[in-house]
């Protein structure tokens, strides 16, 4: 039992750092969002398919792809709210 106490810890360790990246990651995500969103360009999509296939062919395993896949498809829906909403 010391074994698996242990090693969840260090799952939680590295919960704790996948929780302050995706914190971080939602602060750039509301910077492009932003840009967008004052360009006012319809050039500027939520939706940049060759960016998402770039970052999903780095990705080694079904895990992450899945992960990731919900990341991206989170940061569109944000970015279309924020879109939608009125300044």
């Amino acid at each position: 039992m010391k074994e698996i106490n242990k090693i969840r810890k260090e799952i939680d360790r590295i919960d704790d750092k996948l929780s302050s990246l995706l914190k971080k990651r939602l602060v750039e995500i509301k910077k492009v969002a932003a840009l967008k969103k004052a360009s006012k360009s319809s050039k500027d999509s939520v939706q940049d398919k060759k960016r998402e296939e770039e970052i999903l062919e780095k990705l080694e395993t079904e895990f992450e792809m899945e992960i990731f896949k919900k990341i991206l498809r989170e940061s569109r829906e944000y970015q279309k709210a924020s879109l939608t909403r009125k300044s």
